[in-house]
């Protein structure tokens, strides 16, 4: 059984920025200074449920995202 997601980025242009939010808005994960390839989100700390996330490029493009945790 996998303990966590794995996030790929591709494309870039510079640091990429992940954050995810509990159902409520609360932050509870970042990673920062991402580029290009693969990166293991840990569900360390997460109970089961609705997660969002938002993705941050270079030029502060967002993409937001639904995560489900089981």
């Amino acid at each position: 059984m996998s303990k966590g997601a794995v996030i790929h980025i591709e494309n870039s242009n510079g640091d990429v920025t992940f954050r995810m939010f509990d159902n409520i808005g609360r932050l509870v994960n970042t990673m920062a200074k991402l580029t290009n390839g693969d990166f293991e989100l840990s569900r360390q700390g997460l109970t089961s449920g609705v997660y969002l996330y938002e993705v941050i490029d270079a030029d502060n493009n967002v993409t937001r995202g639904k995560l489900v945790i089981q």
